[in-house]
């Protein structure tokens, strides 16, 4: 069950790695860059799929979710307090936002200032292994489409299975409208 190499210009490619760095910010807490790096030349079908169907769609509800919620809950004091409300939270984000501006300067001028992290030769060997199943990879003459990418996936689950997938420019290019 092998799928060519995926264009990691197609939609659903730059779709995955939004949804990696989200999801890599989450879990580190910073920009993590470890994470970023690891699933970027590989990774698996399952974990490929299941951010693109199911973990993007949650994300985009629940922030639309909470925007809705603190915008209904900014809007029920105006009822009762006027216009002077609004002027109070147009004042205090203004303060807010400035006070977290400043915050994430200073967090970034410290970063730049930190010591470099020791050499992580696992990730090292890790990397060593991507970049041989990378060019084998690389023979492949053009990008699987999302379908035959979901067709695998539902294959690979009923077999039980998860096949490795990997990401790299082909020769052929990617389907315009996979």
């Amino acid at each position: 069950m092998e799928i060519g190499p995926i264009d990691p210009d197609s939609w659903h490619a730059k779709l995955y790695f939004w949804c990696l760095a989200l999801w890599a910010k989450f879990r580190s807490g910073s920009d993590g860059e470890y994470y970023f790096d690891i699933f970027t030349e590989k990774t698996n079908l399952c974990l490929y799929i299941r951010a693109i169907v199911i973990w993007m769609p949650l994300v985009i509800l629940l922030h639309l979710l909470l925007l809705a919620c603190a915008i209904y809950a900014l809007l029920i004091p105006f009822r009762t307090f006027g216009w002077s409300y609004i002027y109070f939270c147009l004042s205090l984000a203004i303060v807010v936002g400035s006070v977290a501006g400043l915050m994430i300067l200073l967090k970034r001028r410290n970063k730049d200032k930190a010591k470099p992290e020791p050499k992580n030769y696992y990730a090292e060997l890790l990397m060593a292994e991507h970049e041989r199943e990378r060019k084998r990879a690389l023979k492949a003459k053009k990008s699987p489409s999302f379908m035959k990418i979901m067709i695998a996936w539902i294959k690979s689950k009923k077999a039980g299975i998860c096949p490795m997938i990997f990401f790299a420019k082909s020769e052929g290019g990617s389907h315009g409208n996979q």
